[in-house]
């Protein structure tokens, strides 16, 4: 009856452009939620339980890597004023048993929430340090609602942070969402130049760790588009909006990013996930087969949390993660160090960070089925470096990463393991050049000591050929190192041969062990 309407109301002629436009986009939603109902999506919800929801508005989730720890707003009353009820949100956390119950949600508290403000619409960095979240009204505040950051040192967490402008505006910014690599943020604004009410918009953090002026993203709409949601693969991004078409209300939808970077087409996620009610604030768990989103579909019209399987077509690339901690090789006392974690494969540097300042953990995001290098520093250790592969790995299993670094001392040595030659070379191979590069700066940064590199083979064939290759390989890697504006000073080469093995040279995998390059302080 509507569609019949609407089709003969287009049939006349337009004298008003803005009221012929918006019956095309109300004849094109007729039709897109025609076309949903008549072909639904495998959908089985499961409402989070009175745990998390409560007779309150309860919404936008955010997971820790792990699925572990589950972060949400809360919107409940907190009094009465002038006859009304006096309305708070707060964010809350919920952390899973051992048989994957969530347990009862508590408020985060002081300093994070403030008793006299709005917090809420946050984000959780992978390893679940970092804290995105929306505060309003507070006094250092650049418009009603700004963007802020909260970190967490052991069990702490630190009071939230503004991130200033150009990420904030005069008007209202919030409902951050941080990819897994910490260097673009995503949020929803609704500064000038946009193209609707409330629009998504991106940032990127320049090298030296400058957020620059954000972006808006090109499939907003004249409508609003909010609640974004960048998967841990960097690739995916859900976001619900009312200006695409759709079942009514707020739809949630899902786009791609192109390997060249653009974004491809949003698609409505589906029915019956997508209904007449407002659905929003949907993210997806790292292994990419379970989402967790808003709804107020109950029969008390409240919005709640839920959680499902989402259907193939709308799953992101899987991820695992990898987890571990860093400690002193002597005490075992953990360590903040800085790590980086780069891919073998395409030598892009996939995510660098610091472990806890308090216990030395640390946890990241990685794509399955890839090769990669790991490098940590610390001042007054030694350059910590290992290579791993995820090729085979199930996403449902997370990589154990454990790192012990040894203190600076004289005679002190460290294996550089993410140095690869042609076979029976001495050429260096490109993806060798991740970890000399962040060698370099490592030695920049420590003060001029004094390192050996030697050159270590294994026993194959005659010990005259592996001792010049040895020396060959040494003196290629030292050689690098001048050109990155190393000190002659300061680097000496050796080569071994094959004297010194540190594994059994009757086997692949201890030949493989013995071709090394150590690095050692003199």
């Amino acid at each position: 009856m509507a569609k019949t309407q609407i089709t003969e109301f287009l049939s006349y002629p337009m004298r008003n452009e803005v009221v012929g436009q918006r019956a095309k986009s109300l004849s094109n939603s007729i039709d897109t939620a025609i076309a949903l109902k008549n072909k639904p999506v495998p959908f089985e919800l499961t409402n989070l339980g009175p745990e998390i929801n409560t007779e309150w508005e309860d919404f936008h989730p955010s997971l820790t890597v792990d699925g572990n720890r589950l972060y949400f707003t809360r919107k409940e009353a907190i009094g009465i004023a002038a006859g009304r009820q006096v309305l708070k949100e707060d964010i809350y956390y919920s952390e899973r048993k051992n048989g994957g119950e969530w347990i009862t949600a508590l408020n985060l508290g002081e300093p994070v929430n403030n008793r006299f403000l709005n917090e809420g619409a946050q984000s959780v960095s992978p390893d679940g340090r970092i804290l995105f979240l929306t505060v309003c009204n507070k006094e250092d505040g650049v418009g009603s609602c700004d963007l802020y950051f909260s970190e967490r040192h052991g069990v702490k967490w630190g009071t939230p942070t503004n991130l200033k402008e150009p990420l904030n505006s005069k008007k209202w910014d919030a409902q951050p969402s941080m990819s897994s690599d910490g260097k673009t943020l995503y949020f929803t604004s609704s500064r000038p130049r946009g193209k609707g009410g409330m629009d998504i918009w991106m940032s990127e953090m320049d090298s030296l760790g400058n957020w620059q002026k954000p972006v808006s993203l090109p499939f907003n709409t004249g409508g609003n588009e909010l609640t974004s949601f960048i998967h841990t693969d960097g690739k995916t991004m859900y976001f619900g909006s009312d200006g695409l078409p759709g079942l009514g209300g707020f739809d949630i939808f899902v786009v791609k990013k192109k390997t060249d970077g653009s974004w491809g087409r949003p698609k409505n996620i589906g029915y019956p996930i997508n209904t007449h009610k407002d659905e929003h604030g949907l993210i997806v768990e790292p292994q990419g087969t379970f989402a967790f989103m808003a709804s107020d579909r109950s029969e008390e019209n409240r919005t709640d949390l839920y959680s499902f399987p989402i259907h193939e077509a709308a799953r992101p690339e899987r991820v695992t993660y990898a987890a571990g901690k860093v400690v002193d090789d002597k005490t075992d006392r953990g360590l903040e160090a800085h790590f980086e974690l780069i891919d073998l494969e395409t030598f892009e540097l996939v995510v660098q960070s610091n472990s806890d300042d308090v216990n030395g953990s640390f946890m990241v995001t990685l794509p399955t089925d890839r090769d990669y290098a790991l490098n940590v520093t610390k001042r007054g250790y030694l350059f910590h470096s290992e290579n791993f592969s995820l090729k085979g790995h199930s996403p449902e299993e997370h990589y154990e990463l454990n790192v012990r670094l040894k203190k600076l001392s004289q005679g002190s040595a460290v294996v550089l393991n993410n140095i690869f030659f042609e076979s029976g070379s001495f050429a260096l191979l490109p993806r060798s050049k991740a970890e000399l590069d962040k060698f370099a700066k490592y030695l920049k940064k420590s003060g001029g000591m004094r390192i050996e590199i030697g050159g270590f083979t294994d026993d194959v064939g005659s010990s005259v050929a592996n001792q010049k290759l040895s020396e060959d390989r040494a003196k290629a890697v030292v050689t690098y190192l001048l050109g990155k504006g190393i000190s002659e000073s300061v680097l000496e080469w050796k080569g071994y041969g094959e004297s010194n093995p540190v594994a059994d040279n009757g086997t692949e995998e201890g030949r493989a062990k013995n071709r090394r390059i150590e690095a050692k302080v003199l």
